[in-house]
């Protein structure tokens, strides 16, 4: 039985939109990379505004939204609409689908780093205000471990940063090949506000 020719030309629209969305995060995966930070989570924030977006893509711009941005309020922000859009895509997938199963947890794995991370951000912060609060005496003395103190903290932001990547990278190979499978039910766009 030969294929009705409209629906091969609706399945190959539907697997060009589906690499756009690829495409086009790998756009801002490639501004992160060359650590263009700004222009990365610009451009993942366009993404978010493609109304038909699937869910596993909202995610994935979220997280790389998350590994960007430097204003921790807003990082975790997105961090908490990307957690909010997992448990919906989660809830909807069926634990049959063994593909969507797979992609749903290596953003689970992602989401997980993120938040361990703003987590150890957020302490930083508070022991930074306690440290605040000592006698100015101490002042010369905490300058000079805040100093050491720094160089270990932008080691370790290099290192999560340099995870996330790793992550998104191999996350990026993964979508590829669910794309090449068509669209599961689970990766339907989330109709709530990006």
């Amino acid at each position: 039985m030969p294929l009705n020719s409209e629906l091969v030309q609706a399945v190959q629209a539907k697997r060009l939109v589906s690499n756009k969305y690829g495409d086009d995060y790998l756009e801002a995966v490639h501004l992160f990379q060359y650590m263009e930070y700004e222009r990365a989570i610009e451009a993942a924030k366009y993404n978010l505004t493609e109304p038909t977006l699937p869910r596993y893509h909202q995610i994935k711009n979220m997280i790389l939204i998350v590994a960007a941005e430097e204003d921790w309020d807003e990082a975790e922000h997105y961090r908490l609409r990307a957690e909010a859009i997992y448990e919906t895509a989660n809830r909807l997938t069926a634990a049959s689908d063994k593909d969507a199963q797979s992609s749903l947890r290596q953003v689970r794995n992602g989401l997980d780093e993120l938040k361990r991370s703003q987590a150890a951000e957020q302490a930083k912060w508070a022991m930074e205000d306690e440290g605040n609060e000592e006698d100015e005496e101490d002042e010369d003395d905490e300058d000079d471990e805040a100093d050491g103190e720094e160089w270990a903290d932008e080691e370790n932001a290099i290192e999560v940063v340099e995870g996330a990547v790793e992550d998104i990278l191999e996350d990026t190979e993964a979508s590829k090949k669910a794309e090449e499978g068509g669209v599961p039910s689970r990766c339907q766009p989330d109709r709530g506000n990006p």
